[in-house]
């Protein structure tokens, strides 16, 4: 990927994780970028295409910290669930674009998204089965276990999930 591509990426992920992916404008990421907008539209063809090659990106992104945190046999569940949190507040970013792309079922992602997910197995020592570490898991991991679901029930019933995760989701986590 060039140069001009991965910027346009990395400026992108931190504004769509704080407003939203359809809550950001292709301006707004061309002016942080410091480039043309026509520029991006160059480089990606429309905002749906640039959204999903930052989708892709994300799950590049928490496909690799699984595989580092799977690499590793852990001497306790807490040391595991440690690597686990640690990976996941790395990645909260990443993971509230893939939740948004998913909940909105954004062109294109889905099938990305089913592409990537992979099951990586983590030893602890003294168990004798390994633990299942994936996206659906690190994803899970985040929205579990900071959003109390009966509030956001209450608050939110009838307005969906889409408005929930989509108008600000790194806040609301």
């Amino acid at each position: 990927m060039n140069r001009t591509k991965q910027n346009l990426i990395d400026v992108a992920i931190p504004l769509m994780a704080k407003n939203g992916v359809y809550g950001v404008s292709l301006r707004d990421i061309a002016k942080k970028a410091e480039i043309n907008v026509s520029s991006v539209l160059y480089h990606f063809g429309s905002k749906e295409e640039f959204i999903t090659t930052c989708g892709e990106h994300c799950i590049n992104l928490l496909a690799d910290q699984i595989k580092e945190i799977s690499k590793q046999t852990f001497d306790s569940v807490e040391e595991l669930n440690q690597a686990i949190n640690e990976g996941v507040e790395q990645g909260k970013e990443a993971i509230a674009i893939c939740v948004m792309l998913l909940v909105i079922d954004s062109p294109g992602f889905r099938d990305i998204y089913e592409g990537y997910v992979s099951d990586s197995y983590v030893s602890v020592h003294g168990q004798d089965n390994p633990f299942l570490l994936n996206l659906r898991s690190f994803i899970s991991y985040m929205i579990f276990k900071r959003v109390d679901l009966k509030v956001a029930k209450e608050k939110y019933e009838g307005s969906g999930m889409v408005e929930l995760l989509c108008q600000s989701p790194i806040a609301a986590l």
